[in-house]
């Protein structure tokens, strides 16, 4: 009976069955090194973008610090002005304070006292 089951079988040629399967292996050795190595490429790109991203953060962060650095000093220079002002100091004194305090050039003190001295006092 056992003859009967393997009667229309095909004759196997075990070498080349065990050469394609060694073939089958190499392709799928070299399928899987390629997306390893294409994933690696896409890490790579990965990180490259986050480190651009990460500098242009930090680059924003800088700005920001930077204009609040500047809207601060002016608002000191505007408060300082003022308060020199109330305390009934004449312009040329409040000038001199002003450049001494600050270390400010000529243009730039005169730019900033003319912006923020008033002449509510004048005629006391």
């Amino acid at each position: 009976r056992m003859g009967y089951l393997f009667e229309n079988m095909e004759k196997m040629d075990i070498q080349l069955e065990r050469r394609l399967r060694k073939e089958a292996e190499e392709k799928a050795e070299e399928k899987v090194k390629e997306a390893e190595e294409k994933a690696e490429k896409k890490v790579k790109e990965a990180e490259e973008k986050a480190k651009i991203m990460i500098e242009n953060a930090r680059k924003a962060v800088e700005q920001a610090e930077q204009k609040t650095i500047k809207k601060v000093e002016e608002a000191s220079i505007q408060f300082y002005i003022e308060a020199l002002q109330d305390a009934s100091y004449n312009f040329e004194t409040a000038f001199d304070l002003l450049k001494k305090k600050f270390g400010l050039d000529d243009e730039k003190a005169e730019q900033l006292m003319q912006r923020y001295w008033t002449q509510k006092f004048e005629h006391l």
